[in-house]
């Protein structure tokens, strides 16, 4: 018997460049939909997958992902398999066909989305089938390598064998290293282009949200755009309803705000406002997504829901009835206006490989132990991500990517960890050289920022930030507003659960804040001064107690008019806020250890997380 060393990507390169959170899904989807055929091929040569645990008992795979894949049948649509396995084959096992398989399913693929939408107009184009032939064929770089050295595999990646094709021409919107179809240029032929994808618009009748005007795609970037829509040629199955119209950003942002406004009276007067204005025929001019938009879009849901026609509204009926909305009182308390932040998760697993080889090394049932206790945290995370109110993107192995609301991400990612550190308890406490943990990032991003900016930032958190910066184990919060990153915190999980021995945790003193949001601590005047005054000199006092006094006598006279205010009370409050203020990582022998380092975003990203934030 032989050990199989098996991966295809990019990954980072095909997933982050999504403009749209179903890109996001797609394209992750299809990366474990290819994996899932190979993992297949292997078992189908009488190979063994040994990492992660994928197996056949009694005829049934214990994969929902493989099992439709075999069945073509099912409502499929998150992607739960990694790019990346391992499994013991026998000698007379031939890679080639592993590969063979996985390409003739990406053609197939391929082929699905060029019958449907662009055969019929390949006319209109220039050289468009050549363009989209080489990018289809030279899209994946797959590598394998027969050995049990875990090394052996990014030994085999290092070579670069795979060389992409130079692309010429005017460039893909959404993948920007790519050739659009059309084959024009925009400087000479701005017409013939633009009535190529207007063809393309026009003859499938395809939402203008599918395929925008000022968009202009390569062959891979429509395959991730139009693959649902032919998911049942591609693949056999049709991908759920929720999988096609999925949240966007925007969705997510608002998704707390919704469930208010949508309750009892709030509804039906959202409704009756605007169904005023149900027959005007002017149509609101409304750039972007902005509340306004997102008023009109619920109240078009709302009809649809009462099977009644749409109509146009003017922008003075909108801003009228949005007025009217978000004075309403909800629990006796004025509904506000939605956030326009949403936040994504990402997580990854710290250490996993080492403790995998390491097992590998003591026997197949401590193998059989990790790789089990990765499928049980891989197959319950969705089930978490949506008691979160969150939507997951991935889930494969010990890597998630998920989409919360705002007020939801911390405790989700709180939650994840927990139950990744459940299903290791028992395997980290045999295995105390080569423990795994899993570090997280959090993206608190505005909802018209790019996706791929915010998801590049997201794993610059997680590897550079909470990983080698903080120590593992560990979590990197960063917040995105329109103008860019604007406050970054990192701190080893411990910390944040547990920052002192009176302390409270992160998440409680939160929601400590939330309940009292006319508390003068996070004051602009007061952070302001936080900023440019105690951080230039904390570092000189190695006492805290004086930056303690110091702090707190000057929150004292900020409130000085405030005669209810107590100094004790104050005190306390300054010392919560102090217990997260100084930098804390986690060193090499995996202590929880302060640097000395004085940090304010802190207060900045609580005011953030627990107080309503508009741009």
């Amino acid at each position: 018997m032989n050990q199989f060393q098996f991966t295809i990507g990019p990954v980072q390169g095909f997933v982050t460049q999504s403009r749209r959170t179903r890109d996001l899904l797609i394209s992750s989807f299809l990366l474990s939909y290819l994996s899932g055929h190979a993992i297949k091929n292997v078992v189908d040569q009488e190979g063994q997958i040994l990492f992660p645990k994928v197996e056949k008992v009694d005829g049934k795979w214990n994969q929902k992902l493989l099992t439709a894949i075999e069945q073509g049948e099912g409502d499929v649509y998150i992607g739960t398999i990694p790019n990346r396995f391992t499994a013991e084959v026998p000698h007379s096992f031939d890679p080639a066909k592993c590969v063979e398989t996985v390409q003739a399913a990406w053609k197939k693929i391929a082929v699905a989305v060029w019958d449907v939408y662009i055969k019929d107009i390949v006319t209109c184009g220039n050289q468009t089938k050549e363009i989209w032939d080489r990018q289809v064929e030279h899209m994946w770089e797959i590598d394998w390598v027969l050995g049990d050295d875990p090394d052996l595999l990014s030994s085999r990646k290092a070579w670069r064998t795979h060389i992409p094709t130079i692309e010429e021409g005017d460039k893909c919107t959404l993948m920007p290293h790519l050739q659009e179809i059309s084959g024009y240029a925009r400087p000479n032929d701005r017409k013939k282009q633009h009535t190529f994808w207007q063809e393309l618009r026009r003859n499938h009748r395809l939402p203008a949200h599918e395929i925008r005007d000022s968009e202009r795609l390569s062959a891979i970037g429509l395959i991730k755009r139009l693959f649902p829509h032919v998911s049942k040629q591609a693949i056999k199955w049709q991908l759920p309803k929720k999988a096609i119209v999925f949240p966007s950003k925007s969705d997510m942002a608002v998704m707390p705000w919704r469930g208010l406004a949508h309750g009892g009276i709030e509804k039906e007067h959202f409704v009756q406002v605007l169904q005023q204005a149900q027959n005007k025929n002017k149509s609101p001019q409304i750039d972007g997504f902005e509340r306004k938009y997102f008023l009109r879009n619920e109240w078009e849901k709302l009809l649809r829901d009462r099977g009644q026609n749409q109509g146009n509204v003017d922008r003075k009926t909108i801003q009228t009835a949005y007025d009217q909305l978000v004075n309403k009182k909800v629990d006796g308390q004025e509904l506000g206006e939605p956030s326009p932040y949403f936040a994504i998760v990402v997580m990854d697993g710290d250490g996993l490989g080492n403790l995998l080889f390491e097992a590998q090394q003591r026997g197949e049932a401590e193998s059989r132990a990790v790789s089990e206790a990765v499928a049980d945290f891989s197959e319950n995370v969705s089930e978490l991500v949506a008691a979160h109110k969150g939507v997951t993107i991935y889930a494969g192995g010990d890597d998630v990517l998920a989409l919360f609301p705002k007020d939801r991400a911390l405790a989700a990612a709180t939650a994840l960890k927990d139950l990744y550190q459940k299903r290791f308890e028992a395997i980290n406490a045999r295995f105390k050289e080569h423990v795994t943990s899993l570090s997280g990032a959090i993206v608190y991003g505005h909802h018209l920022t790019h996706m791929q900016a915010l998801l590049q930032y997201g794993h610059y958190l997680l590897d550079d930030v909470a990983k080698a910066k903080t120590g593992r184990d560990s979590l990197a919060i960063g917040i995105w507003k329109r103008s860019g990153p604007v406050v970054e915190w990192s701190a080893p999980w411990d910390h944040i659960e547990k920052p002192s021995e009176d302390g409270k945790s992160l998440l409680v003193l939160i929601d400590e804040i939330k309940q009292d949001p006319a508390n003068a601590f996070f004051s602009n005047q007061f952070l302001f001064k936080l900023e440019s005054v105690f951080q230039s000199f904390a570092d000189q006092y190695t006492d805290r107690q004086v930056l303690l006094d110091l702090i707190t006598a000057e929150y004292m006279r900020i409130m000085q008019r405030d005669v209810s205010v107590k100094s004790e009370g104050v005190k306390k409050k300054v010392k919560q806020l102090l217990d997260f203020s100084y930098q804390m990582i986690r060193n090499e022998k995996k202590e929880v250890v302060p640097t000395g380092v004085f940090q304010t975003e802190i207060a900045m990203l609580l005011r953030f997380l627990a107080m309503e934030e508009r741009d």
